[in-house]
């Protein structure tokens, strides 16, 4: 089975539990459907509760918003290696803290580019 950003199994997510359709709604429903066409997937961590979302960019990179236990945003853009010896293990290419709710739509548009 190949790996992708859909079934990524992010086990090192720490942070509050959230309402996945809350962290959507204070988003911009344009940027959200801008990075990923309108998919969101939820994050859920060892124990099994939703700690965040994911937003998938294509097949091997998605940005991840994670609750942090101060109310705060943790958001990072992933990769998965799809090719070569590294295949299946997953890189943090960028990540940001501490962002509040107001900079969070802006903060997960900035981090859906990369080049």
């Amino acid at each position: 089975m190949t790996p992708t950003t859909a079934n990524l199994l992010l086990a090192t997510a720490e942070g509050r539990e959230c309402d996945p359709n809350e962290v959507i709604r204070q988003l911009n429903r344009w940027t959200v459907l801008g990075v990923s066409g309108g998919r969101a997937h939820p994050i859920i961590d060892t124990e099994g509760r939703t700690v965040g979302v994911r937003l998938p960019i294509n097949a091997s990179r998605c940005v991840d918003i994670v609750l942090d236990w101060c109310d705060l945003y943790t958001v990072s853009r992933r990769r998965v290696v799809l090719r070569g010896a590294d295949r299946g293990a997953v890189i943090t290419e960028q990540t940001e803290s501490m962002v509040d709710c107001e900079m969070l739509d802006h903060v997960v548009y900035r981090l859906s580019c990369w080049k």
